[in-house]
């Protein structure tokens, strides 16, 4: 499964163009964003609440993952995710459009 954290829906839209053989789950705090991508070739879209933390973020995408059936405990799954430190010194935003420059390769169950 390939999961997408997106605000805008776009790194979705253009996973979905590539039409891969892998399920695509779009992750969004956007109610109306994961409505548009109900339309969408292959994606699956659940509405999440944002974290301050990229960690804690990519925990609850994986948990998702198990519990939407896209995978079990030792599948992999790719997650990409935008983030953007608004300040030198403070925390990451997550969900920031227009940045999707993250990539993650996990193992279920291996948080």
């Amino acid at each position: 499964v390939i999961a997408t954290l997106t605000n805008s829906g776009s790194t979705t839209l253009r996973a979905a163009r590539e039409r891969p053989m892998a399920s695509i789950l779009g992750l969004t705090p956007n109610l109306a964003t994961a409505r548009r991508l109900t339309l969408v070739w292959g994606t699956h879209p659940v509405v999440i609440e944002e974290s301050g933390s990229i960690n804690e973020t990519f925990k609850r995408a994986s948990e998702i993952v198990q519990q939407e059936g896209f995978a079990e405990t030792g599948d992999e799954v790719v997650i990409t995710a935008a983030a953007a430190q608004l300040q030198k010194s403070g925390p990451f935003m997550v969900f920031k459009t227009g940045s999707t420059r993250l990539l993650r390769i996990m193992k279920i169950g291996d948080d």
